[in-house]
Formats: C-alpha cells, structure tokens, sequence
C-alpha cells in the first residue's frame, strides 16, 4: 500500500509530504522536487546499513494519477502488458508487450509500475512511466 508522511524539521516545521511507495525489492518516495536534495541529505544521515542505496531516479520518471479508473489502456497503447512475475495485490510492473511472460524466473525491467491507490482517498491509481517511454 502506498503510505503518506510528513518531514519535518526538529522543530516540526513541515519540510515536505511523501508518498512512500513499495515495490517487491525497495521503497520508492515521492517527493516534492525542490526539496529531494534536501531529504536526501537527511536520509542519509539514518542510513546505516552497507546494502541501502539512496538514488535520485526523478529524470527518469514521470508520474500522474489516474482518478476513478486504472491506466490499463492508457499503458496497452504505449506497447506495455503487465508483469506476470512482478506483480502484487497493491502494484502492477508493465513491461514491453514483446517479453516472454512464460519466463517467471526472471524480473524483466518495468517500464511502468502502477500503485492500487492514488494517496488522496479517492479510487483510482498512481501511474510511474520509466525510460524513454517518460
């Protein structure tokens, strides 16, 4: 499920509201643009694990909500089918109509992923197109 929360200062003062969005392998946040710098510096500071990576993927994305209804046919008509092997109850990887969806072995590269929620309270979905399809 996608999650919303709130950073703020150490004096609460709001810094941004951020979707949380988990896929099967990481956590994507979306965030404010003027304010991914800044968090994630702030990020950082808490990471202490070798294996977790902080990544600014914004140039490679494009994001929108879909409102009372799903984004199927409107990613069908960019060559997209959904991913046997990488899909949830809350999140759907398309990947290009040409890949062998016999192949369950593998997690082919989404070139979209939808969330089963639009984080507003509203039915409807939240689409991320990656790569040249953006």
């Amino acid at each position: 499920d996608m999650l919303d929360t709130v950073f703020t200062t150490r004096t609460g003062r709001i810094i941004d509201l951020v979707t949380a969005l988990p896929t099967h392998d990481s956590v994507w946040l979306m965030v404010s643009p003027e304010n991914s710098e800044n968090l994630q510096e702030i990020l950082q500071n808490y990471v202490i694990a070798q294996d977790v990576s902080i990544i600014d993927k914004s140039y490679d994305f494009m994001g929108f909500t879909v409102t009372n209804g799903d984004a199927s046919l409107q990613l069908q008509g960019l060559g997209l089918t959904p991913s046997e092997s990488s899909t949830t109850s809350q999140t759907i990887a398309w990947v290009p109509l040409k890949h062998d969806q016999t192949d369950t072995t593998s997690h082919p590269t989404p070139h979209a992923i939808t969330f089963r929620s639009t984080g507003l309270g509203i039915p409807g979905e939240t689409v991320l197109i990656m790569g040249e399809k953006a």
